[in-house]
């Protein structure tokens, strides 16, 4: 018994003790304490007992993916086979062959079990699921088990010696003959499905009925209902269901400090940079952008605008493209180029004086007005006035008070423009009285990190918006902003993700309104 505890144990240090190893040690110590001191415990004691171990020594793994794979994926291979355990396959007269074939459904159930309850934490976390990951691992699962961990953990133990030089080589031969066989498989079988998550909580709950029926033993009444309650995940992707006809829906993600604007209408998909990159990798592009895209039902863009290379503005770019396919790119100067190495599809560059068409929406740029450009600097930043229908948003990127007043002698007699994202995030350097007066904003949004020490954006030009009669809002305070425009409306229909705050935020407001609470954020 000792060595069996010892064993299990030095297996999960070995191997990096991950939540899903150190869910098996808990779970096969207690089934073995248990044989030990001949007490009857059934799996799921054992299964309970694990996941309150597991979150008492480190209740924060609630929230990571590992532990939600690795509990459902248990979980459903219990309640899939209770009452289905048999001990003593050569009983009762039965044939190798019967046996053979008995131990093949098995394997067989096991896996699609495991596929059917992994579909909503794959999608939750990952956005997507792997069709074809449910046969394949029909071989994977045993050749790693049986021809790789073997050997590899022989090796180690016997490292230094000739046998544990070749189990090593063995281990390392046949793990690349694994890859090559997946990367053959993901070739000939369905592969990586892009699928959003249910928005909805009521919906991600009716979801995960459905998966607990299809779970439960066959035999019992309304089982096969289950499949009903699967279809609100894919209920955003069907046409129309988004809410977009004949409306313009502009979103000012909440990326922190940095920018994301998704325009949205029947016959486009925009998006106006792609937000940050952290020094961790952290890519703003594959972890908020395309999972919010993908649960609005937008499996892919028609057009990203990349306004200059600045890491807050450019760097969710390549997370991005990993994760949703992108129609056409548009980048100032250089950049253009550098960006079309990463993504593989069309690219073009923004240029003062063209006026561009995309489905319903008029695209007019304003600046910069060179081609070869680096593309990196922020007075490089692709302006663009678009119009749907009347309804003028103005997206300047990160231009100082020294472009803005190029632009207001460039374009003298520009009309006021419903919408105004502040340049630079509301910085002292931009937001100039020549833009304020030329704009006339009649809404102005700060997209701004929650108290980063940058401070944006600065009070002067929380006054001068202010001054102008515009009305202000920042994604620190409001988290992401979304405006509707129905046609014929000239007023959107406003909705801020803070907007019912829970218990622990406090809206501080006070009798100065929206610009003193505004004006309180920083100082540069």
């Amino acid at each position: 018994m000792f060595l069996a505890l010892a064993g299990s144990l030095a297996y999960t240090l070995l191997a990096g003790a991950p939540l899903s190893a150190r869910r098996a040690l808990a779970m096969t110590w207690v089934l073995l304490l248990a044989w030990q001191w001949r007490r009857r415990i059934g799996a799921g004691l054992a299964y309970s007992l694990a996941l309150a171990l597991v979150l008492t020594l480190q209740p924060l793994a609630f929230f990571g993916a590992g532990f939600w794979l690795s509990f459902v994926a248990v979980g459903a291979l219990l309640l899939g086979f209770s009452g289905r355990l048999r001990i003593g396959g050569w009983a009762g007269g039965r044939s190798a062959g019967e046996a053979a074939a008995r131990w093949r459904r098995g394997l067989l159930r096991s896996q699609w079990l495991v596929a059917i309850g992994l579909v909503l934490p794959s999608l939750v976390f990952f956005s997507g699921f792997s069709p074809g990951g449910l046969l394949l691992n029909l071989v994977a699962i045993p050749w790693l088990g049986f021809a790789i961990l073997p050997p590899l953990m022989l090796g180690t133990l016997l490292t230094g010696t000739w046998v544990g030089d070749w189990c090593s080589r063995f281990a390392g031969w046949q793990l690349d003959l694994l890859m090559d066989f997946l990367e053959a498989g993901r070739g000939a079988l369905p592969a990586w499905q892009v699928l959003g998550p249910p928005a909805d909580l009521v919906v991600l709950c009716l979801a995960a009925l459905g998966v607990l029926l299809l779970l439960l033993p066959a035999g019992l009444p309304g089982r096969r209902l289950g499949w009903l309650f699967l279809l609100p995940p894919l209920l955003p992707f069907l046409p129309h269901a988004n809410g977009t006809a004949d409306s313009l829906r502009l979103t000012v993600l909440d990326v922190g400090q940095g920018l994301a604007v998704v325009l949205r209408t029947p016959q486009q998909r925009l998006l106006y940079d792609t937000g940050p990159l952290s020094g961790s990798g952290w890519s703003a592009g594959s972890q908020i952008i395309a999972p919010y895209l993908l649960g609005e039902g937008v499996p892919a863009l028609d057009t990203v605008i990349v306004s200059h290379g600045d890491m807050d503005h450019a760097g969710g770019f390549a997370g991005l493209s990993e994760t949703l396919p992108l129609g056409r790119t548009v980048a100032p100067g250089q950049l253009a180029g550098r960006l079309r190495g990463i993504s593989g599809g069309r690219v073009s560059q923004c240029l003062a004086g063209n006026d561009v068409t995309l489905g319903d929406l008029r695209l007019q740029w304003l600046w910069p007005d060179i081609r070869g450009l680096s593309g990196e600097e922020n007075d490089h930043s692709c302006v663009v006035l678009i119009d749907w229908r009347g309804v003028r948003i103005l997206l300047t990127g990160d231009i100082s008070s020294q472009v803005e007043r190029q632009l207001s002698s460039r374009y003298p007699d520009l009309a006021p423009v419903d919408l105004l994202i502040a340049p630079h995030h509301g910085s002292r350097s931009s937001s100039s009285p020549a833009l304020v007066d030329w704009a006339k904003p009649r809404q102005v949004i700060f997209s701004a990190g929650f108290r980063h020490h940058f401070g944006h954006p600065h009070p002067d030009v929380v006054r001068r918006y202010s001054a102008s009669g515009a009305q202000l809002f920042n994604t620190a305070d409001s988290g992401a902003l979304e405006f509707t425009w129905r046609n014929g409306d000239r007023l959107p229909t406003i909705d801020a993700a803070r907007s019912a705050g829970r218990f622990w935020y406090v809206d501080h407001t006070d009798e100065t309104g929206d610009a003193g609470r505004l004006s309180r954020r920083g100082q540069l």
